[in-house]
């Protein structure tokens, strides 16, 4: 288990409401279709939230280490 899978973010976009894995939605499937460069910013977005998450779980293991006793 890496240190951010125990970090979630209930304000994170799911795959369902960003397009899934980077495929555009296309024509016939009630959604207008996306640009590259929205997809882009969309998963430059999931890049720096998955970032963010990674940290705060580093930072909370730093505050909290598992070995130290207060």
């Amino acid at each position: 288990m890496n240190p951010g899978d125990s970090v979630h973010d209930a304000s994170r976009p799911t795959s369902e409401e960003t397009g899934g894995h980077g495929a555009a939605a296309g024509a016939g499937s009630g959604q207008p279709t996306r640009s590259p460069g929205a997809l882009k910013l969309v998963q430059d977005i999931q890049d720096i939230q998955d970032i963010i998450d990674k940290l705060a779980a580093v930072t909370q293991q730093l505050r909290h280490p598992a070995g130290h006793r207060g």
